[in-house]
């Protein structure tokens, strides 16, 4: 079931900051979970998104610092607390800025952080050398104006983040693109692949995606101009960490950085780029764990497409089942991670699927083992599903010739088939199991005959003759076991002389057999005595 999905690297991205959605997306519940998720490079960094969590806020400054950073130590924090101190130590905190005092803060701040602009560095580059993008200056300048207590606005555009100071009185804009940045733009596959995602989980209406022209739909939907807040623009650094990850391939760090992203500025858009690395992941994962697999099913069952996610379960039972019932038998293994999986599925009709072949599997391998018993009852089920499959129908009837051929033949033989019969209409028209139901007619009735019991031996006759009747080619095929029968029937009325019952007897198996000579004789015989007498 599987397939090529859009790769992941439908990156010409925009090399700086995604967007947050117009439709904000409820993620309380999702807050949680992905807490439990394995995204979070350090305890330390888990601790300050837990503290989200359950507060609503955190230290988001020691956040940054951890952001990508493998060298984060309490050495680091304490190196880029102190050059924060000892800047606005140098400032009157509280004070009235006026715009001239404003666009020289702007400036002693540019001159004492910055150093050079590059493309993605960590935010805790700008205190190790001075290294740093738009957002991570923008997210300095939010801190600093914090702690000098002067009103701000973090902006989004399309190609970056910047900074609107005093914005109710002299409307400053802190600009922190560098000059001449070549931006990448997203092409229109990926456009469209978007707006897909947004239509399918209705998040645009039915009447603006059939009135719409699409590259507007996307301008409105992907682009904003809006104010954030410092939480988000983490988020934004988070996303950045992504971006860079996925171009160089490296999907398990993309996805990772695009969960804590969306868990800090949640969105639309946001949520399609972890469903997309996410999906990518669980597709190029050469080495993850079934269990592994389960959790990031979990994950994209929640915020993927619809159809790839069928595609990736269905893709994954198949494997599953295959390695652990058939090549590497495990049960209690198979069983834990196909209840997950049962559990997990809200799609009716994947889940058919999925159960269809769940008992396909295990009546195979129960039928392998022998446990004919077991396998039975996973075709049962199976029968169930749909009664006209005629794939199940040949293993049914190859389960119940295996359980046919361990029972004692006679009665027992056709005590079962008669429950066969009446459970699995179709089995009466198989001709392996109407040659076996009246070989044990013939055998019971013939043994009850010799054994002078005619109750039990005509309850046994009546029943082959019901099988038999308007069914001269299946007389024929068991002609042999009929002959014999007929002998002990004859011989039993013929020494009581009630040679009219013999007749009538032999009559009904002369029209069957026409041209078999031992029945032609008795029935001559019969007829001859009966007229004598």
């Amino acid at each position: 079931m599987s397939r090529p999905y859009l790769s992941f690297f439908f990156v010409a991205l925009l090399s700086v900051v995604f967007i947050t959605g117009r439709c904000q997306d409820n993620i309380n519940a999702e807050k949680q979970l992905i807490l439990n998720l394995n995204i979070f490079s350090s305890d330390t960094e888990k601790k300050y998104f837990k503290e989200i969590a359950s507060t609503g806020s955190t230290n988001l400054f020691q956040l940054m610092l951890v952001a990508g950073n493998a060298s984060h130590s309490t050495a680091t924090v304490a190196e880029a607390t102190g050059q924060i101190e000892t800047f606005v130590q140098r400032k009157e905190v509280g004070k009235q800025y006026s715009s001239k005092e404003l666009k020289k803060l702007y400036a002693e701040i540019h001159q004492t952080f910055f150093t050079q602009y590059i493309d993605n560095p960590v935010f805790a580059a700008i205190f190790a050398n001075g290294n740093y993008n738009c957002a991570t200056a923008s997210a300095l300048y939010a801190i600093l104006l914090n702690k000098l207590n002067v009103e701000y606005s973090i902006r989004e555009k399309p190609t970056h983040v910047y900074i609107v100071v005093a914005p109710s009185s002299h409307n400053l804009v802190y600009e922190t693109t560098a000059p001449g940045v070549t931006l990448y733009q997203l092409n229109q596959e990926v456009k469209n692949k978007y707006l897909d995602y947004l239509h399918d989980n209705k998040l645009i209406g039915k009447e603006e995606w059939e009135n719409s022209d699409r590259n507007a739909l996307f301008e409105k939907y992907f682009y904003g101009d809006k104010a954030i807040n410092l939480q988000q623009l983490c988020g934004l650094l988070y996303y950045n960490l992504g971006v860079e990850a996925a171009q160089k391939d490296d999907y398990v760090t993309a996805y990772k950085n695009f969960e804590k992203a969306y868990f800090l500025h949640p969105g639309s858009r946001m949520k399609y780029f972890v469903s997309m690395s996410l999906y990518t992941h669980i597709y190029k994962a050469a080495n993850m764990r079934e269990e592994e697999k389960l959790n990031a099913f979990k994950r994209y069952v929640q915020i993927g497409d619809s159809v790839a996610a069928n595609e990736l379960i269905g893709d994954f039972v198949e494997k599953i089942s295959k390695k652990y019932l058939f090549q590497y038998p495990d049960m209690p293994r198979y069983l834990s991670m196909y209840s997950s999986i049962v559990n997990m599925v809200k799609d009716s009709a994947l889940l058919r699927i999925i159960r269809h072949d769940h008992y396909n599997d295990m009546a195979h391998y129960y039928s392998i083992k022998d446990n004919i018993d077991s396998s039975k009852t996973y075709l049962d089920s199976l029968y169930n599903m749909n009664t006209g499959d005629l794939l199940v129908q040949e293993l049914i009837s190859q389960t119940v010739m295996k359980i046919l051929y361990k029972l004692p033949e006679g009665k027992e033989g056709v005590a079962a088939l008669k429950d066969y019969f009446r459970a699995y209409p179709f089995l009466t028209a198989n001709s392996k199991l109407q040659d076996y139901q009246i070989y044990c007619l013939a055998r019971e009735t013939g043994m009850k005959y010799d054994l002078e019991n005619e109750k039990e031996g005509r309850k046994y006759l009546e029943e082959m003759k019901a099988a038999l009747d308007g069914k001269p080619e299946l007389a024929r095929r068991g002609e042999q076991y009929i002959e014999l029968a007929i002998g002990e029937v004859c011989g039993f009325y013929v020494r009581k002389q009630d040679y009219k019952t013999a007749r009538d007897i032999l009559a009904f198996f002369k029209k069957l057999l026409p041209e078999n000579e031992e029945i032609n004789r008795r029935f001559t015989n019969a007829e001859k005595r009966m007229n004598q007498k």
